[in-house]
C-alpha cells in the first residue's frame, strides 16, 4: 500500500500511524480499506470506522487501531 521502496525500509507495528509513519494521503485510504474488506470480509468496515472521525484523527490512527477494529468486527465485541 505504500510502494515497494518504501516497504522494505519500513518497520510496521501497531503504533506506525499512518500520518507519520507509511505517509497516507486521503486517497490512499481506500486501498487499505479494500484490501481490509477482500481479506476480512464485509464485517470489518474500515471506511465506517474512519467516517466516525475528523480527517486529523483518522490520519493519526494507528496499525493498532485498525488491528482492533478487526478483532472488534470479527468477534462482535467493542474495546470502546
Amino acid at each position: 500500500m505504500v510502494g515497494e521502496e518504501h516497504a522494505d525500509s519500513m518497520e510496521v507495528t501497531r503504533d506506525t500511524t499512518f500520518q507519520t509513519d507509511p505517509g497516507l494521503e486521503r486517497i490512499e485510504f481506500v486501498a487499505p480499506a479494500d484490501r481490509t474488506r477482500l481479506r476480512y470480509g464485509s464485517s470489518v468496515d474500515l471506511v465506517a470506522f474512519l467516517a466516525t472521525m475528523h480527517l486529523a484523527e483518522a490520519i493519526r490512527s494507528s496499525v493498532g487501531d485498525v488491528v482492533y477494529l478487526i478483532a472488534d468486527s470479527l468477534s462482535g465485541a467493542s474495546h470502546g
